[in-house]
């Protein structure tokens, strides 16, 4: 992720695993917009403004995955995934594509944004492929879009 900082202007970026557990949650975090209170009086602004410290032109984010999870394996990047989207939302670096593939000969991978909005049934389809239950999908979107605000969900 370092090599991708001098990257400003990077519109796509589709990042290849070899196995789920290959990536992890702090390489993702660089892709969350974050609030910087900005005041030139150094009194507390009314106004926040959202940044991405990392690849603010990105409209197309992709992980493709060679293999899935094994029966010991667990894939917990999904409230990550969730918080990239919302808080990428409020600033003005929003995603237009965010896919995942599974596994390396599936031709669709899972979308999981559409018109440019929160694509339930996306997240759905990648929960069900994770073996994440419906309510802890619900727990899980819950605690990572707190704070957050979408506007509307494709279902």
């Amino acid at each position: 992720m370092n090599a991708l900082t001098s990257m400003t202007h990077l519109e796509e970026l589709v990042i290849s695993n070899a196995r789920p557990s290959s990536l992890r949650a702090k390489g993702l975090q660089p892709l969350i917009a974050q609030p910087v209170h900005a005041s030139s009086t150094g009194t507390r602004s009314t106004s926040t403004k959202w940044e991405v410290p990392l690849c603010p032109s990105l409209r197309r984010f992709g992980l493709k995955y060679h293999r899935w999870l094994r029966p010991s394996e667990h894939f917990d990047l999904i409230p990550d995934f969730l918080t990239i989207i919302s808080s990428r939302r409020r600033s003005n670096c929003l995603l237009d594509s965010f896919s995942v593939w599974v596994r390396s000969e599936q031709k669709d991978p899972f979308e999981l944004i559409t018109a440019g909005c929160l694509n339930l049934s996306g997240v759905e389809l990648l929960a069900d492929e994770s073996r994440i239950g419906r309510q802890d999908l619900l727990r899980m979107r819950e605690r990572a879009v707190n704070g957050f605000y979408i506007s509307s969900i494709v279902a």
